[in-house]
């Protein structure tokens, strides 16, 4: 009874470490997301520039 006991604590204990890590690597991967998001406007708006002044 008490193996079981302390097995539910270290669950949930570990339950909270891992919620803890996971939190900022998916802030991180939505960033990133956003950052390459971005650089694929840039990149679009750059070539379409570049369209408009070597169109002949």
């Amino acid at each position: 009874m008490l193996a079981k006991l302390i097995g539910i604590v270290l669950i949930i204990i570990g339950g909270i470490f891992a919620i803890q890590v996971l939190f900022p690597l998916i802030g991180s991967l939505f960033g990133l997301l956003f950052l390459l998001l971005k650089l694929a406007i840039a990149v679009i708006c750059i070539g379409i520039g570049y369209r408009l002044i070597k169109r002949d």
